[in-house]
């Protein structure tokens, strides 16, 4: 609220970080997550940093391809977070 996101802003911004942690957890066996706000040329907005210590993802083009999963799921998790920010 303090970067005066709408509530559709809001909802897609809290949406891709649900799911980065997810991943986080899921397959990189937890982690951490640093979220603040930025400020730069009359603008505020948001970041967000995760990090884990998993083995990594080999190829990050193929796993931000649309249907792609190294588990069971649908292989839209990092995609459509990359998409929601």
């Amino acid at each position: 609220q303090q970067c005066k996101l709408s509530l559709v802003d809001q909802t897609k911004l809290v949406t891709a970080a649900s799911e980065l942690a997810r991943n986080t957890l899921v397959y990189g066996g937890g982690g951490v997550m640093r979220v603040g706000l930025v400020r730069r040329d009359g603008w505020v907005g948001v970041t967000a940093v995760f990090e884990d210590s998993g083995p990594g993802i080999p190829d990050v083009d193929q796993a931000l391809t649309d249907g792609w999963t190294s588990g069971g799921g649908l292989g839209l998790g990092l995609s459509g977070a990359r998409r929601l920010v």
